[in-house]
């Protein structure tokens, strides 16, 4: 007997005709990341430590543009650090970001059988996209490995909308430029904070892929492994209906 997930999991997949990837903890595991970028960089511990706070005190805000989202971003984190906003820009992107995808090439890989889902979806063929918390997409999936021309030019971070998840408007933009109504994109991460409570804000269906991460509400849980059987058995499906 299946499970009321399992059960919802396939009305989502019946209906799907594009789907948003979170990355970090979805397309890999991220466990330690955190640990493994100050590792590398300790002296840069507190000023890390602004970062991330930053971005967890714009968790939902939507500034209409990068511009006046990374002017808000930079000037929380001068707060706490004493510096200028200029030099935590030019940290943040040249220092930071670097720093980031070279932990990524070095300690971490897709999960198990990406490469094969995303060639499954491209066959069917499906709408891709990647929308992530971070900047520098394509440099990021090339680190880990993952051929991000698979998703076109359909890769997204908060620099491109001047939003933070969850606020729903970039998701409702990228819907929008697929050619597709929101209730027919299938929304895949982690975080259900983040990536659940945008989805459910923008009326996306929404699967959360099991992480490290605790999990507090109904959304749909899979394993990364049983996700991409559910999504094969479902678009196999799919194709002998319409071969009939």
């Amino acid at each position: 007997m299946k499970s009321i997930s399992s059960e919802l999991a396939i009305r989502y997949f019946r209906r799907f005709k594009a789907v948003i990837f979170d990355l970090d903890g979805t397309l890999f595991d991220s466990k330690r990341i955190a640990l493994r970028i100050i590792a590398m960089q300790p002296f840069d511990l507190l000023v890390i430590r602004a970062e991330r706070q930053a971005r967890k005190a714009l968790a939902g805000c939507d500034f209409g543009a990068a511009d006046p989202y990374y002017d808000e971003f930079f000037k929380l984190m001068a707060k706490t650090t004493g510096k200028p906003p200029s030099v935590l820009r030019r940290w943040y992107f040249e220092r930071y970001m670097p720093r980031f995808c070279e932990v990524l090439q070095k300690h971490y890989s897709p999960r198990t059988g990406v490469a094969e889902l995303l060639n499954l979806f491209a066959g069917v063929p499906v709408d891709m996209a990647v929308y992530s918390d971070y900047p520098n997409v394509w440099q990021r999936l090339t680190a880990l490995g993952i051929n991000p021309d698979m998703f076109g030019d359909a890769l997204y971070s908060p620099e491109d909308f001047g939003a933070q998840k969850p606020a729903p408007r970039p998701f409702l933009d990228i819907a929008t430029q697929f050619g597709c109504p929101p209730e027919n994109v299938l929304v895949v991460g982690d975080r259900e904070d983040m990536d659940g409570a945008g989805a459910l804000a923008a009326g996306m269906p929404y699967i959360r892929v099991a992480s490290h991460r605790k999990s507090y509400r109904s959304y749909p849980c899979f394993s990364w492994e049983a996700f991409t059987e559910l999504a094969r058995q479902t678009i196999e499906r799919r194709r002998l209906s319409d071969a009939m």
